[in-house]
């Protein structure tokens, strides 16, 4: 197991969460969103980050898949999509 992999699907995590708070930027502190300060959003986005690494490491050790960095890093950051497409049984094991 390569756990280099596993960091970039980490790291593919952190993107799309970086960017929602990216947009945030130059809204005034009394105008963002509450759930900015939410723990329960804040436990979601760290389990949905770590996520991205585990797919990352279901691709390399159970389906045995070939994986480069640009790969994991798309695995991690579609992560909410595809656990989301596999719990609605649109994603079929062969």
């Amino acid at each position: 197991m390569n756990v280099e992999f596993i960091g970039y699907g980490i790291a593919g995590g952190i993107i799309p969460e970086f960017i929602a708070l990216y947009k945030l930027r130059q809204i005034k502190k009394s105008r963002r969103p509450e759930w900015i300060t939410s723990v329960f959003y804040w436990i979601s986005t760290i389990l949905m980050i770590g996520a991205g690494g585990g797919i990352v490491w279901f691709y390399m050790e159970v389906i045995q898949a070939q994986m480069s960095a640009l790969v994991a890093i798309h695995l991690g950051a579609t992560a909410p999509v595809i656990l989301q497409a596999a719990s609605q049984g649109k994603i079929k094991a062969n």
